[in-house]
């Protein structure tokens, strides 16, 4: 499932403004509301429908996410403002349905909290996922050079209906069975507000996601202002994308040794790091070219850490309403910052502009090594 998700992901990264300019006929506006069709409504049912997991069923909710979102790429392809803008709504709406799910049923399915275990399992998950993302930009390629970029949607859409079916196989769990659907989304937000650990969790993971926005955001227009010719920018994308499939991987097989918390501490360091350079640094393309893929390196190191640190500290009756609402944290943060990013790029330099996000990275770093250490302030309030 995860390298049929990375495909579709790498797929409709890589084509999606193209399709929606060339073949529908938007406008840069009509993509920006198309946008934001698409970041609200995951934004605003994240959280109720993590709640709607752990009160109905894993399975089920992930069930229904996926038909919306096979729903939603079929309107995509019908290519008319009508139907692009409903399928804006159903594909958040399936993306909040599925975000924080998916990873509460991977973690009840195991039925361990054990950090060596779920280290191995999500470093490998993080790794085939960027795989999928990996070749999607040369197959991709391959069915435009066939059948156009409707080609490209065909094949996003049979990536959505063939994860609807792998969850035939699966084995349904539950979370707060018991309770309400009110009483569950009452105790996520109960266990957040109680959790020093988890508050410092959510801060930093927040701090991390808006620094790597801004990477995403500039790291193309950086390097075709250094020199590099814009049809090399595929093969630098593929290269940061191996990169980040192998730190996934490796990020797995260390979590063995470290502590979740340690890893990501040792991530945002070398983000910093990177991202200073970037600041201040020379500005020669060969030099930036390897910083960005330190970063690539540090997200591909942080993201199954952080997927064991958060599963570790969340009890079953409501792992996918807590997880969905870090989700939902996390969209409305980093959305906002795409906006301050551009206007700082725009002020201040694309280059200089990079101190924001150091700034960002090393207070993230902070913070995740105090989750390392035994800090009484943390304890005091942690979830059981």
């Amino acid at each position: 499932m995860m390298g049929l998700w990375g495909f579709a992901d790498g797929a409709y990264g890589s084509f999606w403004v193209i399709y929606l300019t060339s073949v529908a006929g938007f406008t840069l506006s009509q993509i920006g509301l198309f946008q934001l069709l698409f970041f609200y409504s995951l934004a605003f049912l994240d959280f109720p429908l993590g709640g709607f997991a752990d009160r109905y069923g894993r399975r089920f909710t992930l069930r229904i996410g996926y038909l919306l979102m096979a729903v939603g790429y079929y309107l995509l392809l019908l290519a008319s403002i009508p139907t692009i803008f409903t399928a804006g709504l159903l594909l958040g709406a399936s993306n909040a349905l599925v975000t924080g799910t998916l990873e509460a049923w991977i973690v009840d399915a195991l039925g361990t909290r054990e950090e060596a275990t779920l280290g191995k399992v999500f470093g490998r998950g993080e790794a085939i996922h960027t795989a999928g993302m990996l070749i999607a930009g040369p197959v991709g390629m391959l069915l435009v050079a066939i059948g156009g970029l409707q080609a490209v949607f065909s094949a996003v859409l049979a990536a959505a209906v063939g994860k609807l079916l792998v969850t035939v196989i699966m084995v349904e769990n539950y979370g707060g069975k018991a309770a309400s659907y009110v009483d569950t989304l009452r105790e996520g937000l109960r266990l957040v507000g109680g959790s020093r650990l988890l508050q410092t969790y959510l801060v930093a993971s927040l701090l991390s996601g808006t620094w790597a926005s801004h990477f995403l955001l500039l790291w193309q227009p950086v390097l075709v202002d250094l020199g590099l010719r814009k049809a090399y920018l595929g093969p630098v994308y593929t290269l940061l994308l191996a990169t980040m499939s192998v730190s996934s991987y490796l990020s797995g097989r260390v979590m063995g040794r470290l502590k979740p918390s340690t890893v990501l501490a040792l991530a945002s360091a070398v983000s910093s790091a990177c991202l200073a350079l970037l600041a201040v640094g020379p500005r020669h393309l060969l030099a930036y070219m390897a910083l960005f893929a330190g970063l690539e390196a540090s997200l591909g190191l942080s993201l199954p850490a952080g997927a064991v640190w958060r599963n570790a500290h969340l009890p079953s009756e409501v792992r996918a309403t807590v997880l969905s609402l870090f989700s939902t944290a996390s969209s409305l943060a980093i959305g906002a910052y795409y906006c301050v990013a551009g206007l700082l790029a725009e002020r201040i330099g694309m280059h200089t502009s990079f101190l924001v996000p150091l700034a960002l990275a090393a207070t993230s770093a902070l913070l995740y090594y105090s989750l390392s250490l035994r800090n009484p302030y943390l304890e005091s309030r942690e979830p059981t």
